[in-house]
């Protein structure tokens, strides 16, 4: 084999290796961090802001879930009650009126809460914003109504956003409050 198609022959390979990194290595990260820039959390600022343009609503919504006896968690497709996780859909409006979910539903909505609402043992109730991996590892971030939050909590005069704050990155907790009772939260595990 000449020189000239020695070399030719090294171009084709060449240009197939390319193409093959593209394809099979640059093209799997850009799509991961493609998911990652999707799954980020709205800003400390951004929930702060929202809080205060729709406080009444908010206020409600507790009113609301505090009334509920045995409701535990509302999400768009389903609730629990008493922590139970598993309700039949057939069951639900047994629990929960057909209007009252809806009228969740509108709030939800309204609110931006992706995830809906949980009413823990303790007395809090979170207002579920977003939130981003699967269920053995990610994180949620939202609000959470306390007369006597008992997390690690950030001062208000902290620059730092609740994402830098919450180290490490798993299994992590951060809180700031708002208003009185009120907070945005991250939680990661």
């Amino acid at each position: 084999m000449t020189n000239v198609a020695q070399e030719d022959n090294w171009k084709r390979r060449t240009r197939g290796c390319a193409a093959l990194l593209v394809v099979f290595i640059l093209l799997p990260l850009l799509i991961l961090k493609g998911c990652q820039w999707a799954d980020t959390h709205p800003s400390d600022e951004q929930l702060t802001q929202d809080f205060q343009q729709h406080r009444q609503a908010f206020d409600a919504l507790l009113k609301m879930v505090q009334q509920e006896r045995q409701v535990t968690r509302v999400a768009n497709d389903f609730i629990w009650i008493d922590g139970a996780m598993t309700v039949p859909e057939n069951e639900r409006s047994r629990y929960l009126p057909d209007e009252r979910f809806a009228k969740y539903k509108r709030i939800f909505k309204a609110l931006d809460l992706e995830s809906g609402i949980v009413r823990y043992q303790d007395g809090r109730v979170g207002f579920l914003r977003s939130s981003s991996g699967i269920v053995t590892s990610g994180s949620a971030k939202g609000y959470v109504w306390s007369p006597a939050y008992k997390g690690p909590k950030l001062a208000t005069s902290d620059p730092r956003s609740l994402e830098e704050a919450c180290i490490p990155k798993t299994g992590c907790s951060s809180a700031r409050q708002i208003a009185p009772n009120w907070y945005i939260t991250i939680e990661s595990n």
